[in-house]
C-alpha cells in the first residue's frame, strides 16, 4: 500500500498535529508500507529519511 502525508510543514516546533503525523509515517514505514510525505519541509526531514519515508518539497 501507497500512503501520502500532505503537511503545512515538518519543523520541530512542538506542534502536537506535525508530531503525530510524522510519528504515524515512521510507524507506517516501518511495517512495511510505501510512505511519503509532502510538505514545505522542516527538520524532521532527516528522521523520516531513517525509517525510509520519502519527502517531496510543496510549495504552498
Amino acid at each position: 500500500m501507497r500512503i501520502l502525508h500532505l503537511l503545512n510543514d515538518i519543523r520541530e516546533l512542538g506542534n502536537g498535529i506535525i508530531n503525530v503525523a510524522v510519528d504515524l509515517a515512521c510507524l507506517q514505514a516501518k511495517a512495511g508500507y510505501e510512505v511519503a510525505v509532502a510538505s514545505a519541509g522542516g527538520e524532521y526531514e532527516a528522521l523520516l529519511a531513517q525509517y525510509g519515508v520519502r519527502h517531496f518539497h510543496l510549495n504552498q
